[in-house]
């Protein structure tokens, strides 16, 4: 027995280890089949849920949602909670956006995209981009 098992542990020594071949990459693309633009202002006090900002209204089915911060100076904080924060050591802190950049991020429609300011002074001016 004990024969038999050093030479299974040596036969398995023996092996060598190699990765799976043949794999491919995929990456995901949606295709947009209709989409809502539309600048809105992102007030410091209370979080906007940002779809239902745009006075147009919000795009039915939508998949995503992108937040571009046109301001010069600010900064605006995202997340899925209605209890958003800009406090930095709050659990609801949202994703930070600085002004100039625009986030995408995946929101099915029934989802809520919040948004509150780090501007001190008011609220801040930002694109909204609903894909569908």
């Amino acid at each position: 027995m004990r024969k038999t098992l050093l030479c299974l542990l040596a036969m398995a020594a023996y092996c060598p280890a190699f990765g799976q071949a043949g794999i491919t990459d995929v990456h995901e693309v949606a295709k947009s089949t209709n989409s809502l633009i539309q600048t809105i202002n992102i007030g410091n006090n209370l979080p906007v849920d940002v779809a239902a900002a745009t006075s147009s209204g919000t795009l039915s089915g939508y998949y995503a949602i992108e937040v571009f911060v046109t301001a010069s100076t600010s900064t605006v904080n995202c997340g899925f909670e209605v209890g958003g924060s800009t406090n930095i050591n709050s659990v609801w802190y949202g994703r930070e956006i600085v002004a100039g950049t625009g986030v995408y991020f995946a929101v099915p429609s029934p989802r809520k995209l919040w948004c509150l300011s780090q501007n001190t002074g008011g609220s801040v001016r930002a694109t909204i981009t609903q894909l569908k």
